[in-house]
């Protein structure tokens, strides 16, 4: 075993640029992975559904 110390990466925060154009795929898939059951009805399919309480 060495002694090197372990490599620890380090993650950048994006900086913001108001003037740039934004990156629409990226915040589409952020906001379908919020509601996207709520966009389908599936909490309302969920609740009404007889195939739900099997």
């Amino acid at each position: 075993m060495t002694g090197a110390p372990p490599v620890i990466e380090q993650q950048r925060e994006e900086q913001h640029d108001p003037l740039a154009v934004p990156d629409v795929d990226r915040l589409n898939n952020a906001y379908l992975a919020v509601h996207a059951s709520t966009i389908l009805g599936r909490p309302l399919w969920q609740r009404t559904s007889s195939f739900s309480q099997v």
